[in-house]
């Protein structure tokens, strides 16, 4: 684990050193109070973290019956289906179903490392603004997803594995395991879901999110993880990649840059797309 978040840190340096002349070097509306010569990438992590964590503050009706249903979900999963579904699948363990999860777990590990890199080299050496989009949205959520919110989750829950044999109801905080929620399907849906924020097809979306969604799977295969931590894990990643992807595309689209030509004093908007 630790050197998977030392490779998104190598990533993130990559991003930060194109920023000035990428997506999130210009001042923008939201730093009108706060001027800079360059909001790179590293100011992007700071202040996107800082919007999901105090994001709930603005929620409306929707968005807590949507944050009511999930919990609910988690919840009833917990409850009901965890040991059921656990059961389920240790009694059908197959050369096949193992083969499948082999293949599909690591994109919730080192492969998606390798995803957001390669959108990161589409970006910048082919001067590709979706696929440095991509690269930004998926780099930074992952840094808040997989740094900050997950492992807090974790310590908080201390949740034990399928196969420490203490059953779905062992919850022992700051001390116990480290089930809850599932770090793979965040990484995974995280970028799934940065991908599908930037790429409206519908059959990009459906591929990344089948994959996480596999990924998902193959945490429960092989006997890691529940059913609720997957799905906690699937909601935290969509949830954090979908805000962070609107904050920073609202940046990339409007940029307010002070103007001064032949004595006249202004402002330039700049619009991208």
């Amino acid at each position: 684990m630790k050197a998977f978040a030392t490779a998104y840190v190598v990533v993130g340096f990559a991003v930060a050193a194109h920023s000035a002349k990428g997506f999130a070097q210009e001042p923008t509306a939201a730093d009108a109070a706060t001027p800079c010569e360059f909001c790179g990438f590293w100011k992007t992590v700071g202040t996107d973290t800082r919007e999901v964590f105090t994001e709930p503050v603005r929620w409306q009706g929707s968005d807590w019956r949507s944050v009511a249903w999930k919990s609910a979900l988690v919840a009833g999963s917990i409850a009901l289906l965890d040991e059921p579904t656990r059961d389920y699948l240790q009694r059908h363990r197959s050369d096949g179903s193992q083969r499948v999860a082999d293949v599909f777990e690591p994109f919730g590990a080192e492969y998606a490392l390798g995803t957001l890199a390669g959108f990161a080299l589409v970006g910048f050496v082919g001067d590709h603004p979706t696929a440095r989009a991509v690269a930004l949205d998926g780099t930074v959520s992952s840094l808040i997803t997989g740094g900050i919110v997950v492992p807090m989750l974790k310590a908080l829950t201390g949740r034990s594995r399928p196969h420490d044999g203490q059953g779905a109801h062992d919850f022992n905080g700051f001390g116990g395991g480290e089930s809850f929620p599932s770090g793979h399907t965040a990484e995974a849906f995280t970028v799934a879901a940065s991908i599908a924020e930037n790429y409206h097809r519908p059959w990009i979306s459906a591929l990344s999110y089948s994959v996480a969604g596999l990924v998902g799977y193959a945490r429960m295969e092989h006997d890691d993880h529940w059913l609720s931590d997957v799905a906690a894990g699937a909601f935290i990643g969509m949830g954090v990649a979908k805000q962070v992807s609107k904050l920073n595309r609202t940046r990339r689209g409007i940029a307010f840059m002070p103007l001064e030509e032949q004595g006249v004093r202004g402002i330039r908007i700049s619009v991208s797309f």
